[in-house]
């Protein structure tokens, strides 16, 4: 299990990376024509989805029910907000950018929380990450 988390984990950082490596490029999300545009919508879209796993991976490490409340918060806001951005920006549904909106503020948001379980767990640096990720 822990060579599967760790998978994932490298998984999830490599494509937040690729997405921020092409982020000065000022690709167009809303009206994407270019390779560089398509690229930068469909990999924002796989490090949303890719954090859900890798939030219930680290909620795992701690054990603790509160924590993984927390973690599946995060988790749900941005399956919910990878699947929205994917469909609306990649696949032209539209009308669901509200969505997206709201999925990715409960992700961003249920971060605080998860960091203060994690502290309350004597996790410091997990908890220090999360409110990273969150920043």
């Amino acid at each position: 299990m822990l060579l599967l988390s760790r998978a994932t984990w490298l998984l999830t950082g490599g494509v937040w990376a690729a997405r921020s490596v092409i982020a000065p490029f000022n690709p167009d999300y809303w009206d994407p024509m270019t390779a560089l545009d398509w690229s930068s919508v469909w990999l924002f879209s796989a490090a949303l989805l890719l954090l859900a796993p890798s939030v219930l991976l680290l909620g795992r490490l701690a054990e603790a029910q509160r924590v993984m409340i927390a973690a599946s918060v995060c988790a749900g806001g941005a399956l919910i907000a990878g699947l929205a951005n994917a469909m609306e920006d990649g696949l032209g549904v539209s009308g669901l950018g509200i969505v997206y909106v709201l999925g990715f503020l409960v992700a961003c948001f249920a971060l605080l929380p998860l960091a203060v379980t994690f502290r309350s767990r004597g996790m410091s640096r997990l908890a220090r990450l999360s409110v990273a990720l969150f920043f």
